[in-house]
């Protein structure tokens, strides 16, 4: 469930973001 809503929360955020919520993004 939580990898789903990093999932949406990736799509949403900006490509200089992203780094960040791709580390996350692959934690999950």
């Amino acid at each position: 469930m939580f990898c789903e809503f990093c999932k949406i929360k990736f799509y949403s955020l900006n490509n200089r973001e992203n780094h960040l919520l791709l580390l996350i993004y692959y934690f999950c």
